[in-house]
């Protein structure tokens, strides 16, 4: 019996560190979305002050 609880545990436990991992990786991946002018989107490309 006491195998039985001891599987138990461990297995609640895993359960509760995926879904943890699972969480904090899906906040990583959530993109947030802000407005950029598009002047400053091509910044890298373009040049800081060149062709403002």
């Amino acid at each position: 019996m006491d195998i039985y609880y001891e599987n138990s545990s461990s297995d609640e436990e895993d359960l509760l560190l995926l879904a943890a991992v699972m969480d904090d990786e899906e906040q990583k991946r959530r993109k947030r979305r802000k407005w950029v002018h598009e002047i400053n989107n091509q910044r890298e490309s373009l040049g800081e002050f060149n062709h403002l």
